[in-house]
């Protein structure tokens, strides 16, 4: 019974989702033109960022640069491979509060989709508590989007019990992606957390009955929940 209202409700949504989808639809705002003073500054993280980052590290505070600026040196700075003084940054506006977006800094520099995501989340662990949840929610979006599922697991873990809007991120969507990091094969896990992220994005678009069927052989003590949340979805 449950499998047959799966099915139905997946048809029945296809059409209320299709006009919804239109209108979420839009085109992302040209980036705004850096000011002088950040040019050079990124100029100067460019031509030898060892020596722009310790010399940054023993100004005062009142004459860091601006919150925005500061995003744009470690951008730069993971995009050119030097993570250590990326962190090295990250850490000085935290210790200092300087009130810089870690999401923003972070996202903006693809770190978590290269070689250094480990370090970057290893930091993001060692200070989850003076990061505003909104940021790590970010972070763990743009985690999902790369279909990074354990460093999203992993940055969920940091605020599970924090509370936050369920329509950017969904709780029941990341218990079930946490549920299925346990599954021993990668490449089932990888498909089957793929499935369930898509299903939550476009529920026409993937079998329900299919997704269940697969969460019983891969993860059975997840099924029951992921039964309950699939009918949710589609009704």
């Amino acid at each position: 019974m449950l499998v047959q209202r799966l099915a139905a409700g997946g048809r029945r949504h296809f059409a209320s989702t299709t006009a919804a989808a239109a209108t979420a639809a839009s085109t992302a705002p040209a980036a705004a033109q850096l000011s002088p003073e950040i040019r050079a500054l990124l100029e100067s993280f460019r031509t030898n960022p060892s020596d722009a980052t310790a010399t940054l590290l023993q100004q005062p505070t009142t004459d860091l640069p601006v919150p925005v600026a500061l995003e744009h040196v470690v951008a730069q700075l993971f995009r050119g491979k030097h993570t250590k003084e990326a962190l090295d940054v990250l850490q000085l506006s935290l210790d200092r509060s300087i009130g810089i977006d870690y999401s923003i800094a972070i996202r903006k520099s693809g770190a978590l989709d290269r070689q250094d995501s480990n370090a970057v989340l290893s930091w993001l662990h060692a200070n989850a508590a003076s990061i505003e949840t909104d940021q790590h929610v970010s972070m763990i979006r743009v985690c999902l989007r790369l279909k990074h599922f354990s460093s999203a697991v992993r940055l969920f873990e940091l605020i599970r019990t924090r509370q936050f809007n369920g329509r950017v991120l969904s709780k029941d969507v990341m218990y079930l992606l946490a549920a299925v990091e346990s599954v021993p094969n990668g490449r089932l896990r990888h498909e089957l957390q793929t499935k369930l992220l898509r299903f939550h994005s476009h529920p026409s678009n993937i079998s329900a009955p299919e997704l269940v069927t697969d969460m019983c052989q891969r993860q059975p003590d997840a099924a029951s929940q992921c039964v309950q949340w699939a009918i949710g979805v589609i009704y």
